[in-house]
């Protein structure tokens, strides 16, 4: 099933800047990354603004989409402020201290800061490519040993 982004999501995430209201993305462009295993997702690319990951939600796997944003946020500021070491993606707001926006057709959206060169894969195909992971999932769960869960 092709999905299309609605244009009241692009103009959500690329239209608010704090500040500088109706500050023009210019031309946007839309790009479907097709690796996603649970939410779709798209690079953004604005001719006026940096570029964006968007991703729709699945709100049948992940039915309180709010608190999963509310979650990430928590973790990306834990990530930054504790000098974990580890480069989270930043959230992008559309609107004062709103990272989620909500489609006519009640659809989850939300937008990070798209980060050039990076690799999603879906399946390792050598050895040292899972060994990368192993290394990479270690490094962040030894950056959250005393992160607070119970809040």
């Amino acid at each position: 099933m092709k999905i299309q982004v609605p244009q009241e999501v692009l103009d959500a995430f690329t239209s608010y800047v704090p500040g500088l209201p109706e500050h023009s993305a210019g031309k946007i462009t839309v790009e479907r990354i097709a690796n996603g295993l649970i939410n779709q997702s798209y690079k953004v690319c604005c001719e006026l603004k940096p570029d964006l990951f968007l991703q729709r939600i699945n709100k049948k796997v992940f039915q309180r989409p709010h608190e999963v944003q509310e979650n990430y946020i928590r973790i990306a500021e834990y990530a930054e402020f504790e000098f974990t070491g580890l480069r989270l993606p930043h959230p992008v707001y559309c609107g004062e201290q709103i990272s989620i926006f909500v489609d006519a057709d009640e659809y989850y959206w939300r937008a990070f800061e798209f980060i050039a060169d990076s690799k999603m894969m879906n399946v390792a195909e050598k050895a040292s490519q899972a060994k990368a992971t192993a290394r990479a999932f270690a490094k962040f769960t030894a950056a959250f040993n005393e992160f607070n869960v119970n809040l």
